[in-house]
Parts: structure tokens; C-alpha cells; sequence
């Protein structure tokens, strides 16, 4: 069900159109576009620069596309194992407009899905910010149950094959299926061939970007408030990379996921975590190979 909403109050020239467009949301500026399903957990199905996409959608993956949202860790005593928590991943969400943007949230966890997370619902907050040409996301965990939880925030974003995906790290990546990598330019990289293999996860400690690159020369930037090592999830990383093993290009794709800081949710209360988003068309004579020049775009572009 989606409520009625707020009236749109939003400054000249920084939305296009209306947020709600049917049953979705859409914020579009510049020449950037997001869309938001809140039937499907609120989770970003769209997000495009130039109306070159980004994201994969439900034709690669029935169920894995699109930005979503989980807890963490997803296994041990506080962990829900999988599939996702419906109430977490994939419900319905209501949705509120907002003058620059809207927000959603979704139904507290019962104990019969996952009785480590029960009680606790998430609240997605989308913003535009036109002057920085990006989108801010804010992620709020609530505990509506008579216990306290320990939990992560963990940002899950599935994009296509053939990508390149790096981030700043001093650290070798970690995990028990390693993906290939190569350091450069005090980033770890990951060229996803199309081929099957790969198919793995690595696990790594970044400090608070990561980035894909696309075929179509499309340059994502996820800025995230990153946790301190000693309050990563059990079996963890601030910055996990996903290869799945599709056995097609077709069917393949990547997910990028950030996490923020393990902690206690007491009763009644609640925690928020940000992760902001910058969508570039790459200029021309920039590689689509790992290089410097690329490094000092997305720390051009974080400012």
C-alpha cells in the first residue's frame, strides 16, 4: 500500500517532472535519473546518466537486481542466513514524498522469518542534491521488538558484466573464493571477464568509496560512511565484491556492497547510515582499464 503522500515543494529546476510516477518514485535532475520500486523493498530498480543504465534489472535475475538493503552479518547468531528477509529485501514499502526526494519503509521483521533480526523494520530516505549532482541515501534501522539487536548496515548493488570495480585499499583482499584482482594505483581492481568463471566474493577494508566502471563507460561512485575495523560484522568487510556464477553474460552480474559499523540497536531506538551516489559519463581518453587518471576522477568527483 502507498500513503498519499506530502505536496511536492521542490526549488525551481531541481526535479524533473513529479516524484511519483504510477507505483514507483523517480528523482531526475540534471542529466541524472533514479527510480525507486517501493513494492518491491523500496530498493533502486533505475540509475542512469545520460539514459545509460547502470543497474541490472529483473530479466538478468528474477529476484538478485537492482540496490538493495540487508543486515549484517547474514549468518552466525545474529545473522538471518538466506534467502533475504522478505520484510527487509523485498516487501512493500510505503513511500512519502519529500521536496527533494521520498522515502520508504517497510514492515517490521517477524520471528517466524528471522528471530535474530525480529522486531526490526528499515527506513530508505532518497534525496537529490543538484548542486553536487548526486544522490544522498539514507538507511535507518529501527528495532520495534523487546530486545536488543546487534546489527550492520549493508548496501547491495547489483550491476552488469565486464565491468571494472576498485577501490583504495593498503590491504590484499581476503575471502574463501577469491575473485582475480590486481593492485594499482593504491587500489584493488576487479576486471569481471564475462566468462564463468568468475565466480566469488572478496572481502576488503577500503576507506569509504568504492567504484565500477561499465562498458558503456559509465563511472559509479558509492561514497559510504565506512565502519572501524574493530567494529566490522563477524566475518565481514566494509567493502565486499560478488561474482555471480551465471553461466552466460547474459545472466551474469556483480554486486558492489558497503557496510557500515557492527552495533546494538536497543529497544525502541534506531540507527542511520548514509551512502551517497555519483553517476559520470567517463570523459573521452580515460581507460576502461585500471589507471591513476581514473582514481583521480573519483577523487576529483568526492571533491
Amino acid at each position: 500500500m502507498l500513503d498519499t503522500g506530502i505536496e511536492l515543494g521542490r526549488a525551481p529546476g531541481a526535479l524533473l517532472g513529479p516524484v511519483r510516477r504510477g507505483a514507483r518514485a523517480v528523482l531526475e535532475f540534471d542529466d541524472l535519473f533514479f527510480e525507486v520500486d517501493p513494492e518491491v523493498g523500496g530498493r533502486l530498480t533505475s540509475a542512469r546518466v545520460a539514459g545509460r543504465e547502470t543497474l541490472v534489472g529483473p530479466a538478468v535475475h528474477p529476484q538478485n537486481y537492482g540496490s538493495t538493503f540487508w543486515t549484517s552479518p547474514q549468518n552466525g547468531p545474529f545473522g538471518w542466513g538466506w534467502p533475504p528477509v522478505a520484510a527487509v529485501d523485498s516487501a512493500p514499502f510505503t513511500l512519502r514524498e519529500l521536496p527533494l526526494g521520498c522515502e520508504v519503509e517497510g514492515p517490521a521483521v517477524t520471528p517466524a522469518q528471522a528471530p535474530a533480526i525480529e522486531g526490526l523494520s528499515v527506513r530508505k530516505r532518497f534525496l537529490a542534491d543538484p548542486a553536487r549532482r548526486s544522490l544522498e541515501i539514507t538507511y535507518s534501522i529501527e528495532n520495534r521488538g523487546a530486545g536488543a539487536k546487534r546489527v550492520a548496515p549493508w548496501e547491495i548493488t547489483r550491476v552488469g558484466p565486464l565491468g571494472l570495480s576498485f577501490y583504495a585499499s593498503d590491504d590484499e583482499p581476503s575471502g574463501e573464493l577469491p575473485l582475480p584482482t590486481r593492485r594499482e594505483a593504491g587500489c584493488v581492481w576487479f576486471q569481471h571477464s564475462g566468462q564463468a568463471p568468475p565466480h566469488g566474493k572478496l572481502f576488503g577494508e577500503g576507506s569509504g568509496w568504492l567504484a565500477h566502471l561499465t562498458p558503456e563507460r559509465v563511472l559509479l561512485v558509492k561514497a559510504f560512511d565506512p565502519p572501524r575495523r574493530e567494529l566490522v560484522a563477524p566475518n565481514e568487510a566494509s567493502i565486499e565484491i560478488y561474482a555471480s556464477p551465471q553461466p552466460t553474460p547474459a545472466e551474469a552480474y556483480v554486486e558492489l556492497e558497503s557496510q557500515g559499523e557492527f552495533q546494538e540497536i536497543p529497544a525502541g531506538s534506531s540507527i542511520s547510515w548514509r551512502s551517497t551516489w555519483y553517476l559520470r559519463a567517463l570523459p573521452k581518453g580515460l581507460p576502461l582499464a585500471p589507471a591513476a587518471t581514473l582514481v583521480d576522477l573519483v577523487r576529483r568527483t568526492l571533491g
